[in-house]
């Protein structure tokens, strides 16, 4: 997980226990340069503990179109944590 590999980086200790990957992002030290990250990290967060269940999976990401935004917020955070990472 980038976010816990990016805690260890920044902070040079163990990341906070927890899979909420807003909470982790905010201790991580991280400023957004877009002030809906964290609001969109805990949506991730939910959509994680969602996909974990088929039956409720099969009813929820019904098509492409409903999981597309969720993949591309992600990737954007993803990519600009790394870029933190290489840059540091």
């Amino acid at each position: 997980m980038i976010l816990k590999g990016a805690y260890i980086e920044f902070k040079d200790k163990a990341p906070i226990k927890t899979h909420n990957l807003d909470d982790l992002f905010v201790h991580a030290g991280f400023e957004s340069p877009k002030s809906h990250w964290v609001k969109e990290l805990a949506e991730i967060t939910r959509h994680f503990w969602r996909v974990r269940y088929p039956d409720f999976r099969e009813h929820v990401y019904t098509s492409r179109r409903k999981v597309e935004p969720i993949i591309k917020i992600s990737k954007e955070i993803y990519l600009w944590v790394k870029e933190k990472l290489i840059t540091t």
